[in-house]
């Protein structure tokens, strides 16, 4: 589909501008979590699957970050916790926290 229409690409630009801040936060968690995973020894499609998953959290990071009442700057440096600690950390404390609040805890 070619874009003939220049309007077309002002508007992409304009979008890609919006979302600047949550683009440069999730590339962060991605970058981190991919590096960490192939530091760690992990296979590469296992090391991006993380990559991502980490990325989709640091989309949101600046929201999650105002919603809780901090401060938003904190988004860039949150990014790269999230990438450090990785899916299996927060994968752990999320079923922790399910196994107290159903009682399947040990």
């Amino acid at each position: 589909m070619p874009a003939k229409n220049p309007d077309v690409w002002a508007i992409i630009f304009a979008w890609l501008l919006s979302v600047k801040e949550q683009g440069i936060a999730a590339t962060l968690a991605g970058v981190m979590a991919w590096l960490r995973g192939r530091y760690e020894g992990e296979g590469n499609l296992k090391s991006l699957l993380d990559a991502f998953m980490c990325s989709i959290f640091g989309w949101f990071v600046k929201d999650g970050l105002t919603l809780i009442g901090l401060n938003a700057d904190w988004a860039y440096l949150s990014s790269v916790v999230i990438g450090f600690l990785g899916t299996k950390y927060f994968g752990k404390r999320i079923k922790d926290i399910a196994d107290r609040k159903t009682g399947a805890a040990k």
